[in-house]
């Protein structure tokens, strides 16, 4: 069994070193998020949603938001707002 100075116990490792910040970020992100969709969501459930869009018409607009999402997803390649390469 070898013995470690404190010092060298206390030093961290290549893995841990570099996710040493992320990890806070991530948490701390995740926990904003979660406050603005509750925010949202509140928003949401108090907006006159049958005045803008009739229950009747509800469902065809969500199948078309879905279909047009699914073409656009074959038509494009890459992710949105960059170019592949080469200046345009």
């Amino acid at each position: 069994m070898t013995n470690k100075s404190n010092a060298e116990l206390s030093k961290p490792s290549g893995k841990t070193h570099v996710l040493a910040g992320w990890k806070t970020f991530i948490f701390n992100g995740l926990v904003a998020l979660a406050v603005i969709a509750v925010q949202v969501l509140q928003y949401l459930g108090q907006f006159p949603w049958p005045e803008v869009l009739p229950t009747e018409e509800a469902g065809w607009v969500a199948l078309t938001l879905g279909v047009i999402n699914i073409i656009l997803r074959h038509i494009t390649i890459g992710p949105a707002g960059w170019v592949s390469g080469e200046n345009k």
